[in-house]
């Protein structure tokens, strides 16, 4: 028995087209399925409003089935997804990087800092960059101008920060 789960997960890692279809079905499926389980589109069962499961599932099954059926669906699930991907996470860390400064809540000073500093931490990341190299061809900016206005932003916020904390006391 043993040797026949090896031999799936040996089948599953050598096989790139098998990823190629099976990541866009199983991320149609939990898509369609969630969104079914939460909405109650197919009514509830029973007095305490708990979804249809069984019907959500093959639903969602046969949705999924059929999207990937279809050749151009996937190929562009597969172009897109990376990028969608590295937006969600980007979103995520903005939210972090804000959160961490600005500890009144989502105001104040600390959290326009937070913002400050996640959207440059974003654009940075975004540019075409190899190992701190930047190439901000599109917008015109050089190294230079980059670093000048880096600095002076940060003296304008610390100007700002000491000015509000000496008026607060």
């Amino acid at each position: 028995m043993a040797n026949g789960i090896n031999d799936i997960f040996w089948e599953l890692r050598n096989n790139p087209d098998l990823y190629y279809y099976l990541l866009p079905f199983l991320l149609i499926f939990t898509i369609i399925f969630a969104i079914l389980e939460k909405t109650l589109i197919f009514g509830h069962s029973g007095d305490k409003k708990k979804p249809k499961t069984n019907i959500n599932v093959i639903f969602a099954l046969l949705v999924s089935a059929i999207v990937v059926i279809e050749q151009t669906t996937v190929e562009l699930i597969n172009t897109y997804l990376p990028g969608v991907s590295l937006i969600i996470v980007i979103g995520i860390f903005f939210m972090l990087i804000t959160a961490m400064f600005s500890q009144e809540g989502w105001k104040g000073f600390p959290f326009w800092m937070g913002a400050i500093i996640a959207l440059v931490a974003v654009f940075w990341s975004l540019s075409n960059s190899v190992y701190g190299g930047y190439t901000w061809g599109f917008l015109g900016i050089d190294r230079e101008v980059i670093y000048t206005l880096l600095v002076i932003g940060a003296v304008v916020g610390v100007i700002l920060a000491v000015v509000k904390g000496s008026r607060s006391t």
